[in-house]
């Protein structure tokens, strides 16, 4: 069999590498929620984590999972339950669709027959996904707005900072 012959025309997966695509981006977002969650908790000391670990692993520099993260989280906040649960249920999609979930699926994909099937699971995922990250973004503004910060005005500092390490790298915090 001659290997360089696309056995599927590239323009019958659009649609799945689509919905792939958003996916994909839906878990990274997810993911970078809960790091800038737990980064926010322990800049704003408003949990019994160091600020400087925090900073860590939002900048990649300490390799944390999603899962390790919402350990770190749950451990140190009190979730409703059915908050607890989206976290939950979107880290299991995250790492399902992360960790092989296109080619355990190649064999659908490959049969038009079954792949509006895997097309419809990707859709599932992705609205997994979107709960999980709805609920960091419930969190955001309600415990910043418990201790007194305005959310509006914590996310304004916050890219003044991230511009200033922008334009010099080698920079901590700038001062206002």
């Amino acid at each position: 069999m001659d290997s360089t012959v696309n056995p599927i025309d590239p323009n019958e997966l659009r649609q799945l590498y689509y919905w792939a695509g958003l996916t994909l981006n839906a878990s990274q977002t997810f993911e970078y929620g809960l790091k800038y969650l737990l980064w926010v908790l322990a800049d704003r000391q408003l949990i019994d984590f160091a600020q400087d670990e925090a900073t860590a692993i939002i900048e990649e520099q300490s390799k944390k999972t999603a899962g390790q993260v919402i350990r770190i989280l749950t451990a140190h906040l009190t979730l409703a339950p059915e908050d607890e649960q989206a976290f939950r249920e979107a880290l299991n999609e995250r790492n399902r669709f992360t960790h092989g979930f296109l080619t355990d699926k190649a064999d659908e994909i490959a049969d038009p027959a079954s792949r509006n099937d895997v097309i419809r699971e990707i859709k599932q995922i992705r609205k997994t996904l979107m709960r999980g990250d709805s609920v960091v973004r419930k969190l955001m503004p309600t415990l910043l707005a418990l201790y007194g910060v305005a959310y509006d005005e914590f996310e304004r500092q916050l890219y003044v900072e991230i511009s200033s390490r922008n334009r010099n790298p080698t920079a901590g915090p700038q001062p206002e």
